[in-house]
């Protein structure tokens, strides 16, 4: 339906943001990257703003595999165009952390943390850090309060094993 939808009229943004985003859910995501590509070229019309930072967002998600940098661009358009949201700011961390900047990932997970204290994925993110910079004591604090919030965590658990067993 989306595909008929595009080909009746390629300047359709709804049309392609909507194929963009079931491709990407299928997780056909070289289908759907030229389709949200193309969305975020086209007025949004009464979609709106909102809807043009949905397919950047979506964008950023695919390009973050392949490309962290592209990845980063794409969110900052998303932020041009709406508000940063807590996954925004996750995204932005472990983007930075791909693109061998440790310093700003920790601070955006802190920032994160500063939020939400019990993020278990900005937890995750910082004890990453935290270990690959074999500051162990820190990382088991902060481990450990993360699993008190979330003790089924087996990333969280698994992390802590790891540095108690440094």
């Amino acid at each position: 339906l989306y595909r008929r939808a595009v080909a009746a009229n390629p300047q359709s943004f709804e049309a392609h943001v909507e194929l963009g985003l079931l491709l990407a859910r299928q997780g056909k995501d070289s289908e759907a990257r030229p389709e949200l590509a193309a969305a975020t070229q086209l007025d949004p019309g009464v979609a709106g703003a909102e809807a043009k930072a949905r397919a950047w967002r979506a964008l950023a998600q695919i390009d973050r595999a392949i490309n962290p940098a592209d990845a980063s661009n794409d969110l900052l358009e998303a932020l041009k165009l709406s508000t940063e949201t807590p996954a925004d700011a996750l995204l932005a961390a472990e983007l930075a952390d791909q693109s061998g900047q440790p310093d700003a990932a920790e601070q955006a997970y802190r920032r994160i943390l500063a939020k939400d204290a019990n993020s278990a994925p900005a937890s995750a993110g910082l004890a990453h850090l935290l270990i690959a910079r074999k500051q162990y004591p820190e990382a088991e604090t902060l481990l450990r309060a993360a699993r008190d919030h979330a003790p089924g965590d087996e990333a969280l658990t698994a992390q802590l094993a790891t540095v108690l067993a440094a």
